[in-house]
């Protein structure tokens, strides 16, 4: 068991760009493509990808976390009872649990026999984001003591996650141009289920459903205030009067946020051109050895990023979701840990509206407090096991109770999930 957890840890270590890139060539193999082509679509979705990563972590993020933690504190915003303390907490206690083994080992097993059987279309091959389910675990280990248990509710919330990626995979793949493409991603996905009604509520309204509101009609309407990296530069702009910068910060902030929006789509566009060539050889592959039937590759949420209406609604919803933390009754944690998230919580919610960023801004007011609420729920329950693990702990001012994080709000499933492992403590 410690050598298959040593095996998985190195190759997690070794990170997205260097793991799913053999995955990928592997995988081109296994469907029939030659070594070479293999190896070049290996090679541009690892490129692909750690540009994306490049745009996202070390330019946009930095960039615009920095105007947002000065509005709060130029607003006089206090933590409330619980402190985000961002992802970074939810993995750690996913990776740390003794059931890491166990549950990434059942949970690849019960994809290849869904797969098989013909219930689902996606092969995750994300591993870096297993430590959803593990953490899923983690939670029902710790309320049950059950180890079966956990790992049943770890594979019941896997199954949950593969079936609404295959649920939204033909948007994905026809908005974002991604072939053979599926999102199995905690939280946006989770997110996505939510969002999905919401958008189906608003097409029924006449004047969102007819309203252009995509990167291309504004573009046409507004000419060059509607490109891409001019939209960029002003949304950077409006990011840093609110914090109260300077008027030279304020242009660096819209020049580097302007940058971000424009690297992110040349960046996907090297990812499709790796993915192009494995889209259609697994398109053959399955063919040729099944009638109708179709294999999606199951990748982090972080290809969805590269969609400037993503990235302009995700920044425009920013400060909305910092306010609105503070008057949400039964709210109890201000997002400062997660900042970047935002973006990540409203892509499918920009799919599902084609590009109508007023859509999606509209399903975004309305759906990311459902976030703040499960992941107050979800604090009690994450500071116990934070304390179990000894992670260490943030100084806990007088009214702080716990630490949270935020993302954990999106996975709502997950939250209902210890609701259910409760019966069994």
């Amino acid at each position: 068991m410690e050598i298959l957890k040593n095996i998985y840890d190195y190759v997690i270590n070794a990170g997205a760009f260097v793991f799913v890139p053999i995955i990928i060539f592997l995988f081109g193999l296994i469907v029939g493509l030659k070594v070479v082509k293999a190896f070049r679509a290996g090679l541009f979705v690892g490129m692909g990808l750690a540009g994306i990563d490049l745009a996202i972590w070390s330019l946009l993020y930095p960039t615009f976390s920095t105007p947002a933690s000065m509005m709060i504190e130029r607003f006089g915003i206090k933590d409330l009872e619980y402190i985000d303390v961002g992802w970074g907490l939810p993995a750690a206690i996913g990776w740390s649990t003794p059931l890491v083994p166990i549950v990434v080992g059942v949970i690849f097993l019960v994809n290849i026999i869904l797969i098989v059987l013909n219930l689902t279309k996606t092969l995750d091959i994300d591993f870096w984001n297993y430590w959803h389910m593990t953490l899923m675990a983690a939670y029902a280990y710790f309320i049950t003591d059950n180890i079966v248990i956990s790992v049943i509710l770890a594979v019941v919330y896997f199954v949950i996650l593969l079936k609404a990626a295959d649920f939204f995979a033909p948007m994905v793949q026809k908005y974002w141009g991604y072939p053979g493409v599926s999102i199995p991603h905690g939280e946006v996905i989770s997110m996505g289920i939510i969002q999905y009604p919401v958008n189906w509520i608003l097409d029924k309204i006449p004047f969102l459903k007819n309203l252009k509101a995509d990167q291309e009609s504004i573009r046409k309407r507004f000419g060059i205030f509607g490109e891409v990296p001019v939209m960029g530069f002003l949304i950077g702009v409006l990011l840093a009067i609110l914090g109260g910068m300077t008027i030279k910060d304020i242009l660096l902030t819209g020049v580097k946020v302007g940058l971000g929006f424009y690297l992110m789509p040349k960046m996907v566009s090297v990812l499709v051109e790796g993915l192009l060539p494995i889209s259609e050889g697994a398109r053959d592959f399955v063919t040729k050895k099944f009638k109708n039937r179709e294999i999606y590759l199951g990748l982090d949420a972080a290809v969805l990023m590269g969609d400037s209406s993503v990235l302009a609604t995700g920044l425009l919803l920013l400060p909305y979701f910092i306010l609105i933390s503070t008057i949400l009754p039964g709210n109890g944690v201000l997002p400062i840990g997660t900042l970047d998230a935002t973006i990540w919580y409203v892509a499918i919610a920009v799919g599902l509206a084609n590009g109508n960023i007023i859509k999606a801004l509209i399903n975004g007011l309305i759906t990311l407090p459902i976030i703040l609420w499960v992941s107050t729920a979800m604090a009690p329950l994450l500071t116990k096991v934070a304390v179990a693990i000894q992670y260490q702990m943030p100084d806990l001012t007088s009214g702080v109770l716990g630490v949270t994080g935020v993302t954990t709000g999106a996975e709502w499933p997950a939250w209902l999930l210890t609701l259910i492992a409760k019966f069994f403590a």
